[in-house]
């Protein structure tokens, strides 16, 4: 792994600019990004007068999309084939991976590390005081690069564990559903026949005001 390079995006990607002016009686179907890694999603769909933006930008299968707001906090994904073809504004800007040097899936994994959290908090820091990432910073973020084939080798490591880690969430849910459900019919038939009453009558409101000190400190 150590003889692994690390390069910066700049040297992968490509920024994209698919613009398109909206026009009122079509449909564009708007992305979203998720924060912490946990991926792209599809917003709404809006008729092209609906907007406040005076253009639009396509997204392709395999992009990098980037929340310029909330990329510090991981709002960084990869579309995916549903999402192809959807619209973002001009707050998601978008790259396309250089696939004979890094696959999307890559990008994708690499997405979900803290390690790319940490370079977008940092490169978004002193931006107009709002901390957004300015395209072309991002391009400064670096990436471990290992050969095309070590990448599709980890990649489908990483795709089987995804896949392993989100049975066991499954099957915990439902564990949870039937348990809830059993709960559920053991309290309906305890508190069968049982009267109803009001809350003010048997847990009435109550206010303990305090005198606030300067100088103390309160949870």
């Amino acid at each position: 792994m150590s003889q692994w390079p690390i390069v910066r995006l700049r040297d992968v990607v490509s920024m994209t600019s698919r613009g398109e002016s909206p026009l009122p009686g079509r449909a564009y179907r708007l992305l979203g990004v998720r924060l912490w890694g946990q991926g792209a999603y599809a917003r709404e769909t809006i008729d092209g007068s609906g907007t406040q933006y005076s253009q639009l930008f396509r997204v392709d299968e395999g992009d990098i999309v980037v929340n310029k707001i909330w990329a510090r906090n991981g709002s960084v994904s990869v579309v995916n084939a549903e999402l192809a073809g959807a619209y973002g504004s001009p707050e998601f800007p978008t790259y396309a991976p250089k696939k004979d040097m890094l696959l999307p899936r890559w990008a994708y994994w690499f997405t979900r590390s803290p390690l790319l959290w940490a370079q977008c908090d940092e490169l978004s820091r002193g931006t107009s005081g709002q901390n957004r990432l300015r395209p072309e910073r991002f391009l400064e973020v670096q990436i471990l690069l290992p050969p095309i084939a070590e990448q599709r080798r980890m990649i489908a490591e990483l795709d089987v564990a995804e896949e392993a880690s989100q049975d066991h969430k499954r099957a915990c849910e439902d564990v949870q559903r039937e348990a809830n459900a059993v709960l559920l019919a053991v309290f309906r038939k305890i508190v069968n026949g049982a009267p109803l009453l009001h809350m003010k009558d048997i847990a009435p409101l109550v206010r303990r005001v305090t005198e606030i000190d300067p100088d103390s400190a309160y949870p």
